[in-house]
């Protein structure tokens, strides 16, 4: 049985159901309960399009979020081994600590890495300091450096509440 809506102009559900005996088309492996063996299988498949542009957009913050993750690990790693080596033991307050000021410190300066090629910043080193005039792309680049920055940054925050905690 497969059922299918019409998807519109702008296709916005997709849906496709599927239901059926799969016993055939499967294997099983020996420790499956003789009991589920004969049932059927109901499959489901729902495809949710919403927007088309969005898919790589989720993608990308996905991505970033991964980086951003792994960049505040490696910083938690190197900062325990520091702390250990230095003092022998890995002090939860002193830990917990500077993952609050180093994601403080992260979070300042991906705030300023982001604004500092706005508009009103770009004439203000173009007038004092004799720099290149502002343009969108070097705001987006920026931007986007500035959202690294921040997003690890509140990992390292976020890393230094969970540890508090526990």
């Amino acid at each position: 049985m497969h059922a299918q809506p019409n998807a519109g102009s702008r296709g916005e559900l997709d849906l496709v159901c599927s239901l059926g005996r799969y016993r055939e088309e499967i294997s099983l492996p020996w420790w499956f309960p003789i009991l589920f063996r004969d049932e059927p299988t109901w499959s489901v498949k729902i495809k949710l399009n919403w927007i088309p542009s969005s898919q790589p957009r989720i993608g990308r913050t996905l991505r970033l979020l991964f980086k951003s993750f792994l960049y505040s690990l490696i910083l938690v790693s190197v900062t325990a081994l520091i702390i250990f080596l230095g003092t022998g033991l890995v002090a939860k307050d002193t830990f917990v600590l500077l993952m609050f000021l180093e994601g403080g410190i992260g979070l300042l300066l991906g705030v300023g890495i982001s604004l500092s090629n706005s508009p009103s910043a770009s004439k203000a080193g173009e007038f004092l300091f004799k720099t290149a005039p502002w343009s969108r792309e070097a705001e987006r680049h920026a931007e986007s450096i500035g959202l690294r920055w921040i997003t690890a940054s509140l990992f390292l925050v976020l890393i230094g509440v969970a540890v508090s905690v526990i």
